[in-house]
């Protein structure tokens, strides 16, 4: 597309051809007029997932305002085909990039999980939020995933409705996303924190009808480098099924 080169942000404004907005967000116009330096009569493309992307121009900027003209549409959005991401906690730093390279990926949702062995109890919840914006943002991804609140492990498991597929470091390193047989709409994948699940968390996860435990290979992965290898494995064999099924 043309306009690659022009750089992107996500606003919850409504968005739609030939209207003037105030961009009111603090962060996006310090990001706009201090860190690229943008002016009057610049353009940027705006986008959010229920309106899309647009081509936007600068018609007016002062210390506390920054007024745009929405010009057209680039990119009407698209559905997703669903994907949970349910990640345990780890340290901060890691879970956020666990987080970003999900999203890169695409993942539609992400559940923070805590589960016996997770380093944390509590989330800064507007920081994965904008974790989860930039990702989306730097991605060129439309629609931003949502962001559940904590939860236990559990509790997650006693209520998820889609099929869930669990990385296990104890299974049989031969029984890989290859050999899933069966597709849902709706998945889940689940990463457990350092350390893995203990036994009991294994067993609920086994009890959940459709469940899948899965080996992501011989080597002992980081979990931000098992939630990169679990969601893209899952998503190549899903784009496979998929046009295998068109062909």
């Amino acid at each position: 597309m043309a306009f690659y080169h022009l750089h992107r942000i996500y606003s919850n404004i409504i968005l739609s051809e030939n209207i003037v907005v105030n961009i009111n967000d603090a962060q996006h116009q310090h990001y706009l007029k201090t860190v690229l330096r943008l002016k009057i009569n610049d353009q940027f493309r705006i986008f959010n997932g229920e309106d899309g992307e647009y081509l936007a121009q600068i018609l007016r900027l002062s210390k506390n305002s920054l007024e745009v003209k929405i010009l057209h549409c680039l990119r009407k959005p698209i559905k997703e085909p669903e994907l949970t991401l349910g990640l345990c906690l780890i340290k901060i730093d890691r879970m956020l990039e666990a987080i970003n390279m999900a999203v890169q990926l695409g993942v539609t949702e992400v559940v923070p999980l805590f589960s016996t062995r997770s380093q944390l109890r509590s989330i800064n919840h507007q920081r994965f939020l904008k974790c989860i914006i930039e990702a989306t943002e730097q991605s060129e991804r439309i629609s931003v995933p949502s962001l559940r609140p904590l939860i236990s492990l559990s509790d997650y498991i006693a209520q998820a409705s889609e099929m869930i597929i669990y990385a296990n470091e104890k299974e049989n390193s031969a029984n890989t996303v290859k050999f899933i047989k069966h597709w849902f709409d709706r998945i889940s994948v689940i990463i457990g924190p350092e350390g893995g699940f203990i036994e009991a968390e294994l067993k609920m996860l086994i009890a959940v009808p459709g469940s899948i435990s899965i080996s992501l290979g011989n080597n002992v992965l980081r979990t931000e480098t098992a939630v990169a290898t679990a969601i893209a494995q899952v998503q190549l064999m899903r784009e496979k099924l998929c046009h295998l099924e068109n062909y």
